[in-house]
C-alpha cells in the first residue's frame, strides 16, 4: 500500500478515511448534485439524476460499512 510493506493504520483511521472520502465525494460530485436540483425543479429527471444517485449510493453505503454496518463482500454473502 503506497509502497510500503505495511499498511499504515493508527486509532481513528477510519474517521481520516471518511473524512477525505467526504471531501473527495462533494468536490466530484458537486456538478451533478446541482444538476439533480435543476433537473428536480422542471420535473424532468435525467442522466443527472441517475449518476447522483448512483454516487449517492456508493458513497452512503461505504459511509455505513466505515462506521459498522457489515459488508456483503466480507461477509462471503451476496445482497439478500
Amino acid at each position: 500500500m503506497l509502497g510500503l510493506g505495511v499498511p499504515v493504520s493508527f486509532r481513528g483511521d477510519h474517521l481520516v478515511l471518511f473524512g477525505f472520502s467526504s471531501i473527495v465525494f462533494f468536490y466530484g460530485c458537486w456538478p451533478f448534485l446541482k444538476g439533480l436540483v435543476e433537473e428536480l425543479r422542471k420535473r424532468q429527471p435525467g442522466m443527472m439524476t441517475l449518476i447522483t444517485v448512483a454516487i449517492s449510493a456508493a458513497y452512503f453505503y461505504s459511509s455505513a460499512v466505515t462506521f459498522g454496518l457489515p459488508a456483503w463482500a466480507s461477509t462471503g454473502n451476496g445482497p439478500p
